[in-house]
């Protein structure tokens, strides 16, 4: 008993988390107050690498995944404000989801690795993205999806 004690002991005082470096800490400032000032729209959808994104229908491996996108995500209007999205639905909307704006969480943070941006999957529900990159007219995140990474591009809209 005394030796489990013990191990238990010495692991958590010698588990360390990764120190986040201070760089990714004002990216990720830099990110939230972009995402406050702009709405967005989906705009592609891709991998870097050949995959075979659906491997029950007939189309082999590529990279552009557009078609796959759900049709009510692709006229969605995205605000964000103090943690919280504001999805604007237009005339394509999710069908158990028939309200003209959902509103749901999100969340930036900054880790060792970049910045996670805690947002919603094609069904509104949570999902861990990374940011990739941010520019006046758009940002570009990824997220994992069997074995591979897909990123989404939204454009900022005028």
């Amino acid at each position: 008993m005394k030796k489990l004690l013990f191990a238990v002991l010495l692991f958590a005082c010698c588990s360390k988390e990764e120190p986040i470096p201070e760089a990714n800490k004002q990216l990720a400032s830099a990110f939230d107050s972009t995402l406050q000032h702009n709405y967005y729209r989906l705009n592609a959808y891709y991998t870097l690498q050949p995959f075979d994104y659906d491997p029950t229908d007939t189309v082999s491996a590529k990279t552009n995944h557009w078609e796959y996108v759900s049709w009510w995500l692709k006229d969605d209007e995205v605000g964000f404000s103090n943690n919280q999205v504001t999805i604007i639905q237009h005339a394509n909307m999710m069908p158990m989801e028939m309200s003209d704006i959902i509103y749901r969480s999100y969340k930036v943070r900054a880790d060792s690795e970049g910045v996670a941006f805690d947002y919603l999957n094609f069904t509104y529900e949570p999902l861990t993205y990374r940011l990739i990159e941010m520019t006046d007219s758009s940002l570009v995140v990824k997220a994992p999806y069997n074995g591979t990474d897909v990123y989404s591009i939204f454009k900022v809209l005028p």
